[in-house]
C-alpha cells in the first residue's frame, strides 16, 4: 500500500516540500523509481557480489541465519540522498546501544552502480565505520559492489526501483533502510535517514522474530505497531487494554487465592492454634 509521502523527486533525490519529515511512508514511483514494499518476501541468497576487500561474497555467507540485517541500497558517487541516508544511519548507530552491531545485527550496503569498484566501496566503508570508531576490517557493516544482473535481482526482490539519468549522469532513486530477518525475509522498511533508538530496537526485535531483546521488548513489540506515516512504532490501544485487563485478573487471582485455599482446607490440616480457637 502506498501512502502520501509529501515529497518531490528531483535528480535522484527525495526532498521535503514542507516542515514534515523528509520521507513518511512507502515511496510512490516517480518516472520509474520509488519503493514498492514487499514484506514477507525473501531476498535471493545465492547472489554473488564483490566485497570491499575485492573478494567475491555470496549473500548466503553473510545472511546465514545468525543475525538480523539492515540492508541499504546506495552508491558511492551519489551526490545527495545516499550521503544523507548513510550519514543518518551512522548517527543512529552511534546513539544506539540496546543491541550490538556485528554481534546481534549487521548492516549490508549494496551499490546500485555496476561500475563502482570495490576500492571505491572500501573508501566509503572507511568513512562510515570510521565514524563509529571502528576499523576498516570490521565485518559488521559490509559494502558490496556487483554486476548489473545481481544488482537488478536484489533490488527487484525488495521493490527498490531506480533509473539512470543520462543528462545528470546519476541514478534517480529513493531511500529506505530495509530490515531482513536472519534468514533473509523482508520484515520492515524504515524511511527516515535518522532512525530513533526505540524504532531501531523494535525493528530489530521484530526482524529477529523474537530472538533479540528482552522479555520487556517482546511485550512492548506486542503492544505496538509500525506506523509508516510517522516512521515509528506507536502504541495500539486495544492491545494495551487487553494487557492491562490480563494484569488485573492475575493480580485479583493472586490476592484472593490464599483466602480461597484457606477456606477449603480440611479440619485435620488446621493448626493447633486454629483448632484451639475454634473450640473456645
Amino acid at each position: 500500500m502506498l501512502v502520501d509521502a509529501n515529497i518531490a523527486a528531483t535528480n535522484g533525490s527525495v526532498e521535503n516540500t514542507d516542515s514534515k519529515p523528509a520521507v513518511s511512508g512507502p515511496i510512490p514511483n516517480f518516472d520509474g523509481f520509488g519503493i514498492e514494499e514487499k514484506l514477507g518476501t525473501s531476498v535471493p541468497l545465492n547472489l554473488v557480489f564483490t566485497g570491499e576487500n575485492g573478494n567475491p561474497v555470496t549473500l548466503s555467507s553473510l545472511i546465514d541465519g545468525s543475525k538480523t540485517t539492515l540492508l541499504t541500497l546506495n552508491y558511492s558517487d551519489c551526490p545527495g540522498l545516499c550521503v544523507a541516508q548513510l550519514d543518518g544511519l551512522t548517527e543512529s548507530l552511534r546513539k544506539f546501544d540496546s543491541l550490538k552491531l556485528g554481534t546481534d545485527f549487521q548492516v549490508i550496503t549494496i551499490s546500485i552502480d555496476p561500475n563502482e569498484k570495490s576500492s571505491r566501496a572500501a573508501a566509503t566503508k572507511a568513512k562510515y565505520v570510521g565514524g563509529l570508531g571502528l576499523n576498516t576490517n570490521f565485518e559488521g557493516w559490509r559494502f558490496l559492489t556487483g554486476e548489473q544482473e545481481a544488482i537488478k535481482t536484489i533490488t527487484d526482490s525488495v521493490g527498490f526501483r531506480y533509473t539512470w539519468d543520462p543528462v545528470s549522469k546519476r541514478f534517480n532513486h529513493s531511500a529506505a533502510t530495509i530490515v531482513l530477518s536472519p534468514k533473509g525475509m523482508v520484515t520492515r522498511y524504515l524511511y527516515s535517514p535518522s532512525i530513533d533508538p526505540v524504532t531501531m530496537n523494535m525493528a530489530l526485535v521484530e526482524g529477529s522474530q523474537g530472538k533479540l531483546g528482552s522479555s520487556m521488548d517482546a511485550i512492548a513489540l506486542w503492544c505496538m505497531a509500525y506506523d509508516p506515516a510517522s516512521n515509528r512504532y506507536t502504541a495500539v490501544g486495544y492491545k494495551i487494554l487487553s494487557l492491562a485487563a490480563a494484569a488485573f485478573v492475575l493480580l485479583l487471582v493472586g490476592f484472593t487465592a490464599p483466602f480461597w485455599f484457606a477456606s477449603r482446607r480440611p479440619p485435620q490440616e488446621q493448626s493447633i492454634e486454629e483448632q484451639a480457637s475454634n473450640n473456645l
